[in-house]
């Protein structure tokens, strides 16, 4: 009886030992999920316009996109340099970095980055608490970012709510001189079935 539930209890271990460090870490929600934007039940946070951004060795492209006014954009961020990057979206790119909580928040993005997920005991950014829930759709004055480590893909929804542009910017202080910046020009949406009748 001893022998059996050393054998079990080993099996357990070795089961567990491969799946949570080498067959599970390291996956993307898309790779799990698939493309769970299309799923219906997916509520707000679907989608009405993609936006596919490329980070290369030193810029940005495309570095001008055009988005409709009051609509769910979902910009996907593919980084193609060997450099990570943390794009910001702001009308007013200088007030926020000489903001002391935008500047924690790089420092803490930065720290987190950096952090190895081991066996599932990844970490979260948020609390428990129902009052610590953020929106899956991001406007500007929640100053939405993305964080996109090298070879990797990343995506967030924003939805803007009024006409003008607004600069899209890598904030890492290594990247000031660089043309990691674009802009985004908020048109009026636009119904194509009514034009072409």
């Amino acid at each position: 009886m001893f022998v059996l539930k050393l054998f079990i209890v080993t099996i357990i271990f070795l089961f567990t030992f491969m799946f949570s460090q080498s067959g599970l870490a390291g996956f993307t929600a898309e790779e799990i999920l698939g493309e769970y934007w299309k799923d219906p039940l997916f509520g707000e946070a679907a989608s009405e316009a993609t936006i596919s951004i490329e980070l290369f060795q030193d810029m940005i492209w495309p570095n001008k996109v055009i988005v409709p006014l009051s609509k769910n954009v979902r910009f996907v961020f593919t980084n193609k340099s060997q450099e990570s990057h943390l794009v910001a979206f702001s009308t007013d790119i200088q007030k926020q970095l000489v903001d002391e909580r935008f500047q924690k928040f790089i420092k803490d993005e930065l720290y987190h980055s950096q952090q190895q997920v081991i066996g599932g005991t990844g970490h979260s950014h948020s609390g428990s608490a129902v009052g610590d829930a953020e929106a899956l759709v991001k406007t500007l004055d929640q100053w939405p970012t993305v964080f996109v480590k090298p070879d990797d893909k990343k995506e967030i929804l924003i939805r803007f709510d009024e006409l003008m542009q607004i600069p899209f910017i890598c904030v890492l202080d290594t990247h000031e001189e660089k043309e990691y910046k674009g802009v985004i020009d908020v048109i009026e949406s636009t119904d194509l079935k009514s034009i072409m009748k």
